[in-house]
């Protein structure tokens, strides 16, 4: 996970999502979303993204193939992992 964002967003570029109507990454069913995610070769430039905005600035929606509830698991085990590493 990056600790901030220093992202050129060249990755987009090749984005599978490029041109999909954006609506799809925020409806309630993920899975029409995901699907799109599944096929893009930037899924993990994706997702680091979306990790390094931070709870602050909630990214929302799918990004690489991981919905807002999943990306949340994935910051809160990430903070825990660091503190049990640090003490």
């Amino acid at each position: 996970m990056m600790s901030q964002i220093d992202d050129d967003g060249v990755w987009r570029e090749d984005a599978a999502c490029r041109g999909v109507d954006p609506n799809l990454f925020w409806a309630n069913d993920t899975a029409p979303a995901k699907a799109v995610c599944s096929e893009c070769l930037v899924r993990k430039q994706c997702l680091d993204y979306a990790l390094a905005l931070g709870p602050s600035r909630r990214a929302g929606g799918v990004w690489g193939g991981k919905d807002e509830r999943e990306i949340r698991r994935m910051r809160r085990r990430t903070l825990e992992e660091r503190r049990s590493n640090a003490g």
